[in-house]
């Protein structure tokens, strides 16, 4: 849009006063100090967002699985292995973690661990004052028409985009399923500078919330792919008894910690279903 400005020449006549040279040289501090004011007062009326989104930097961030996976017959969707979805992704500062080894995992963190679900612990994380950004993939509005926009099989890769304030680290977290409580993450890791990238692996961690009993009745659906049909996990509750009484020993650890991979003692083939850690590459490249 251009603005057209009309201005009106002021008419000097004898009968007007005069200003000398010497007015505006001994006034001339006057003058800069109201250019001065001029310029801050308009620079304060950008929108602040807009000003502030000045100083954040963008990135995209790739995260491949990296278990071992084939096919099963041709034309499958996904191959065997472990399946890592959905997903959470945040940038904070720096004096946030996600969680911690050795001690209890969040009861968000738990419910994605055991679930799948991500939307509660990106609820909350969004709702956090030092979390600078959080999302989940799929978002809960895409769920479930996109949901397979935020499952990796064996060999796949993910891409998203986040954006962070100027010294802030990123945090990630994905279940591992099948499994009971397995989930892979980044935990308060660096972020890269310039137009540069850092490269992370994740293993897969044990949220200690429910216990390892293997058993599709307490792991989540698989949506038609390999791994356990099960409607529902009969233990989503971090807080309640495996109902299961031929599993574990109930609650789980009770702590995060590496997890063991798959034994199998209940329904799984660890031949189909286990891993080695690593079990994820996660790249990020900042790109502007």
């Amino acid at each position: 849009m251009t603005a057209n400005f009309t201005t009106t020449q002021p008419v000097i006549t004898d009968s007007q006063p005069k200003l000398k040279p010497s007015y505006f040289k001994a006034n001339a501090y006057k003058y800069k100090l109201c250019a001065n004011l001029i310029v801050l007062l308009l620079g304060l009326s950008v929108n602040s967002a807009y000003a502030d989104r000045e100083y954040y930097a963008n990135y995209e961030v790739t995260v491949s699985n990296i278990t071992h996976g084939e096919f099963a017959a041709e034309g499958d969707r996904c191959r065997t292995g472990p399946l890592m979805g959905f997903f959470v992704f945040a940038t904070h500062q720096v004096d946030f973690n996600l969680f911690e080894l050795g001690k209890p995992a969040s009861g968000e963190l738990a419910t994605l661990a055991e679930t799948g679900a991500p939307f509660v612990l990106a609820g909350t994380l969004a709702a956090n004052p030092k979390i600078s950004q959080a999302f989940s993939i799929p978002a809960l509005q895409d769920f479930p028409a996109k949901l397979f926009d935020g499952i990796l099989c064996a060999g796949e890769q993910l891409k998203t985009s986040i954006w962070a304030r100027p010294g802030h680290r990123f945090s990630m977290a994905a279940m591992l399923f099948p499994s009971n409580d397995a989930f892979l993450a980044l935990n308060n890791v660096e972020l890269p500078t310039a137009h540069s990238a850092k490269t992370y692996y994740s293993p897969a961690y044990d949220a200690g919330s429910e216990s390892n009993d293997e058993l599709c009745a307490n792991m989540p659906n698989s949506f038609g792919l390999p791994g356990c049909q099960s409607p529902t996990d009969g233990n989503s509750n971090p807080t309640i008894p495996d109902p299961n009484n031929t599993g574990g020993p109930g609650l789980g650890e009770g702590y995060v910690h590496i997890h063991s991979g798959i034994q199998g003692i209940g329904d799984l083939k660890p031949k189909e279903f286990s891993w080695n850690n690593p079990v994820a590459r996660i790249t990020i490249r900042r790109v502007r």
